[in-house]
């Protein structure tokens, strides 16, 4: 059964997706899972999760991509935010980590510094999530 999320991109992955994606792109995405309320205008209370972006990889041969070494290996990450990009309701999680961007940490290691990582991802068989296409809502 194929369930589809809301994903909100920002910054440079917005950039990047704007240009490269297309209907029916196969992406990795990882970000924050969000669920949102709100009442409609009938007043029906209503609800979803969505996914706001934090790294975006793109996967399997999209043409309007540009080759390995046009920009990196076609991953991209925004992991700079800083802040609030709406105006965003109660999030009884976020009080917790509020002060994660003033910390004082070591820089995260680069992408080829993760070898482990790196050999997760080759692990993903994409065809093993392909749909049509033509059936896509958007």
């Amino acid at each position: 059964e194929t369930c589809f999320i809301d994903i909100s991109f920002y910054g440079r992955t917005a950039e990047v997706a704007n240009q490269y994606l297309t209907k029916g792109s196969k992406v990795l995405i990882e970000g924050r899972l969000r669920f949102e309320q709100w009442s409609d205008q009938n007043g029906q209370n209503r609800s979803k999760h969505s996914i706001q972006v934090e790294n975006m990889e793109m996967l399997g041969g999209n043409s309007n991509a540009p080759q390995q070494g046009g920009i990196g290996n076609n991953s991209f990450s925004n992991n700079n935010y800083s802040g609030n990009y709406e105006n965003q309701s109660y999030d009884p999680y976020m009080s917790e980590n509020q002060n994660f961007n003033k910390a004082k940490a070591n820089p995260a290691p680069q992408r080829n510094q993760n070898p482990q990582h790196e050999e997760k991802l080759k692990e993903i068989d994409i065809d093993a999530y392909d749909s049509d296409d033509t059936n896509l809502p958007f």
